[in-house]
């Protein structure tokens, strides 16, 4: 049995599933979403590069299966719907594919976080699926903005040497084009 990669640790998370779920989600978004994406061809020769072409543009996918469950307590922003954004994808997309459309696929199962002597952080079982590029009404520099614009640094990542984001921006969502959300509320 594979044991499943840090959450610290992207890179891991790209060698054990990368294109083989990103292949997966392109079948699942054709057929359920009536999306046309399919993978980066340049993905077999270069791992690093966008994984996706959403009608034939550049497009990359975020598959998101932790909620920030201190989102709340530390932003102000609802767990449920709150996704990170690395600021150095940030900086890369712009500098590389400006026109880029970033895919959030959240898949979170009902879950609960808590300390002790504190009430419980309730996650329900939900799948979304939003979208944006970086500008525009509803792209992912405006939701930053929109959510307040709050900035996260990992703790775990000051000393990163592996190519790791070690900070990130916080947004809801559902301040994005929402394709699909089955959420239970």
């Amino acid at each position: 049995m594979m044991m499943r990669p840090s959450n610290e640790d992207k890179r891991a998370w790209c060698d054990a599933y990368g294109t083989d779920c990103e292949a997966r989600w392109a079948d699942w978004a054709r057929q359920n979403l009536h999306m046309d994406v399919v993978v980066n061809p340049d993905k077999v020769a270069d791992k690093f590069t966008f994984d996706l072409l959403y009608n034939g543009k550049p497009a990359d996918l975020k598959s998101v299966r932790t909620p920030f469950y201190l989102a709340q307590q530390m932003f102000g922003l609802d767990p449920q719907y709150t996704v990170s954004f690395n600021d150095k994808d940030g900086k890369r997309y712009r500098e590389l594919y400006p026109d880029i459309t970033v895919i959030f696929d959240i898949t979170f199962d009902a879950s609960t976080y808590g300390r002790p002597g504190e009430e419980p952080i309730c996650i329900q079982p939900m799948h979304m699926v939003a979208l944006g590029q970086l500008d525009g009404e509803r792209g992912i520099n405006r939701a930053i903005v929109d959510s307040g614009y709050h900035r996260h640094s990992y703790n775990a990542r000051v000393f990163d040497t592996a190519g790791n984001a070690k900070t990130s921006w916080l947004l809801d969502a559902r301040r994005l084009w929402v394709m699909l959300n089955e959420d239970p509320r």
